[in-house]
């Protein structure tokens, strides 16, 4: 009952600030440098709400959180992620990373009261094709990319929990997903672009099912004389995860706000 509830409090904080995603600007500098190779790195925050169920062995614990229930659930929080692309043509590579630690203080573990440390590292590899351009990639302020895409998610979760008067607990546990899907991007004016993105895998290799789907507008500005966007949207990332130690059915979705630069 500790471990189950120990995972619980650790995704809902640290999905606050961690997880980052896709490039979205256009890399209008990418057609200055013909077959040459463009980069853009992101940085961004999500906020999320989670449902579903979190246990460990034969305990199961429903999972029903609110944007407001994550904030109060931590009294500290540090993490750091990030986002890395590179393109040439009609291929991309990517990285996505994420590294959180934080803790918990005084949280109800059935009868029991706990103070919960967590680690939590998310690792994304992949690769783009570009399927279709419709005009995206050759500046028009109009058109539209579609890609597709995939790759492989890595998962870490470590946990030590300090019963209150005495006692304390620990546990870890990693897995990999592959994954495969889609991204399209639009340019829908001038200065403003938008991307959605979708993709399903596990398949038993590490989760059971897994699937993720974001939307994000971003708007394309300079910023110290480099291409960047501020960019907003939503995300949703569902896990379905069981062994005989963990078991991590559960959907994290919520607000994004983040920063891209090009270079």
């Amino acid at each position: 009952m500790v471990r189950s509830t120990c995972l619980l409090v650790h995704f809902a904080v640290a999905a606050v600030v961690g997880p980052t995603f896709g490039a979205l600007p256009r890399p209008a500098a990418a057609q200055s440098v013909p077959g040459g190779w463009t980069f853009s790195l992101e940085s961004y925050g999500w906020l999320t709400a989670m449902t579903g169920t979190a246990g460990a062995g034969s305990v199961r614990v429903p999972v029903d959180n609110s944007f407001i229930d994550t904030l109060k659930q931590a009294d500290s929080v540090l993490a750091f992620s990030g986002h890395a692309e590179a393109r040439r043509g009609p291929i991309a590579v990517f990285l996505d990373g994420m590294w959180s630690r934080l803790g918990v203080d005084d949280v109800s573990a059935g009868p029991a009261r706990v103070d919960v440390t967590s680690t939590f590292a998310l690792a994304e590899l992949g690769g783009a094709y570009e399927v279709l351009d419709r005009g995206f990639y050759s500046g028009r302020e109009r058109g539209w990319s579609l890609e597709a895409l995939a790759g492989g998610r890595y998962t870490y979760i470590g946990n030590t929990i300090d019963l209150r008067g005495g006692g304390s607990a620990s546990s870890n546990v990693d897995w990999v997903d592959p994954f495969a899907g889609l991204r399209l991007r639009v340019a829908v004016a001038p200065r403003w672009d938008a991307s959605l993105r979708g993709d399903i895998g596990g398949w038993g290799a590490g989760s059971r099912f897994t699937w993720n789907v974001q939307a994000l507008v971003g708007y394309r500005f300079r910023l110290f004389g480099t291409d960047a966007a501020a960019v907003f949207g939503y995300r949703a990332l569902s896990q379905d995860y069981e062994s005989r130690r963990l078991v991590w059915d559960v959907t994290l979705h919520g607000p994004v706000i983040g920063l891209n630069l090009h270079f």
